[in-house]
């Protein structure tokens, strides 16, 4: 990846960043799309550590 890539893969990012923090409707949705969190906001199995 050159500079030019990175700068524009960072640039990317901090505009997702900035649209998802807009509000918690829209963070909300992106976790559960990745499969992060259930619909209620609690975190899927995948990322649940049992002791």
């Amino acid at each position: 990846m050159g500079n030019k890539d990175l700068k524009e893969s960072l640039e990317s990012m901090a505009s997702l960043r900035k649209e998802l923090s807009s509000s918690p409707e829209k963070t909300l949705a992106f976790l559960v799309e990745a499969g992060i969190v259930t619909p209620e906001g609690q975190l899927t199995e995948q990322y649940t550590q049992t002791a």
